[in-house]
């Protein structure tokens, strides 16, 4: 009788952002609409940014990048790379690399990053919160990527590049309109909930 095959490791990152800020919107929205209750401003926010967030997504990372559906000037690719980062999935070669992926395998379970014949927890979710060989990043599909200057100077400075990008765009907004808590709960966390 065959051992099972062990499970992928857990992708802890992914957890605290997929599962974990998810709790802690439930907990503290709620918490802080029934104390303080949430601007207008606050609300706008969350839907603009939203908006600012998805398209740096579909119009970035999947057509520009990924896709490579349409060519950008330099400042219209960094405009669409920090829009892209507020968003928080992941760089630029990684996410538009693992979509070239996912497009060349799309009938090969075993090869594409998030098959949906593996379901639509895993599919949507569930690909993100192990680490699978086949989400495994190989950029050998990338070489435009890997000479963008954009995408490289993303790639190395992620972590970094999405905490700037949250401070400049939520702290002075939330400021201007005299809610930074409000803008912070909403058109941070809760945004970032519903782009995922």
């Amino acid at each position: 009788m065959n051992a099972p095959l062990p499970k992928a490791p857990i992708n802890w990152i992914a957890v605290f952002a997929l599962v974990l800020l998810p709790i802690i919107a439930l907990i503290a929205i709620p918490l802080y609409a029934y104390h303080h209750d949430f601007s207008a401003a606050a609300w706008i926010s969350m839907f603009v940014l939203l908006g600012v967030s998805s398209l740096g997504i579909t119009a970035g990372y999947h057509r520009l990048w990924a896709h490579r559906a349409y060519e950008a000037t330099l400042p219209l690719k960094i405009i669409l790379m920090i829009m892209g980062t507020f968003a928080v999935q992941n760089s630029i070669l990684f996410w538009a690399s693992g979509h070239r992926t996912h497009h060349r395998h799309v009938d090969d379970v075993d090869q594409d990053p998030y098959s949906i014949n593996k379901g639509f927890w895993y599919a949507h979710i569930g690909w993100m919160l192990r680490d699978y060989p086949a989400g495994a990043p190989n950029y050998k599909n990338a070489p435009d990527l890997l000479k963008d200057k954009v995408v490289m100077f993303q790639d190395k400075y992620y972590v970094p590049l999405v905490i700037a990008v949250h401070a400049a765009i939520l702290l002075p907004i939330g400021w201007a309109v005299g809610d930074v808590w409000g803008v912070l709960l909403l058109g941070g966390l809760m945004r970032l909930i519903l782009s995922h």
